[in-house]
């Protein structure tokens, strides 16, 4: 199949090129291999404002207690916060790629892989798909670097799905901005956080400047 533009990666920039190029009346095919809006609808922004919104009245109700105001006991219930949230981006993905197909744009579920100029392979566990177009656009985002003894389970998660806030001794968490999310979460849910930024030493950039990959911070200074 010939498409005037095939874009790789169904995340914000993704969805927004496409709805773009398909209102300026270009044939368009849109490939994503996991969850139609990216990490962002999915994995980080909104799973964790969703739990931030959910945790935000037991730190309220806490400082009454504290106050002497109010009394009492109440507990988060993580497996019904955890089925909501999940109901919430499914039905969430579902409407963003209802409205991609409204707006003619064809969606391939499978791992894009450019195999030759113009040319791209879908993958799925079914097999391969063959596809072309004049124009292709690379919106896949990027993946974390893993280290020996620190790679993750799996690709990016569904906080809905996969994450808990047990009352821990410490959960270990990442440095970018849904960290600093969790971050505000965990004091509620008595779980300590530990930081993790430059892991290793300062390495080149392609500029060749210096550049630290992150540190590791001391636990008291994640509270």
């Amino acid at each position: 199949m010939h498409y005037d533009v095939i874009i790789i990666g169904g995340g914000p920039g993704g969805t927004t090129a496409a709805k773009e190029l398909a209102a300026g009346g270009k044939k368009v095919a849109l490939v994503e291999d996991r969850h139609w809006g990216g990490p962002c609808l999915n994995c980080g922004c909104i799973p964790t404002k969703m739990l931030l919104g959910a945790t935000a009245p037991l730190g309220l109700l806490k400082a009454q207690e504290r106050l002497r105001t109010m009394k009492g006991s109440i507990e988060i219930d993580y497996k019904a916060l955890q089925n909501r949230i999940g109901r919430f981006l499914k039905g969430s993905s579902q409407s963003l790629a209802k409205s991609l197909t409204a707006a003619g744009i064809t969606l391939y579920e499978g791992r894009g892989v450019c195999t030759g100029k113009g040319q791209v392979a879908v993958r799925t566990d079914s097999g391969e798909e063959s596809l072309t177009a004049d124009t292709l656009v690379l919106a896949c985002g990027s993946s974390s670097a893993s280290f020996p003894g620190l790679a993750p389970e799996a690709g990016p998660s569904r906080p809905g799905t996969r994450q808990r806030f047990p009352r821990a001794p410490g959960l270990p968490c990442g440095s970018a901005n849904v960290r600093h999310e969790v971050r505000g979460i965990s004091p509620r849910v008595e779980t300590r956080l530990f930081s993790f930024l430059r892991l290793i030493p300062p390495q080149k950039n392609d500029a060749g400047q210096k550049s630290h990959l992150g540190r590791l911070s001391r636990p008291q200074d994640a509270l």
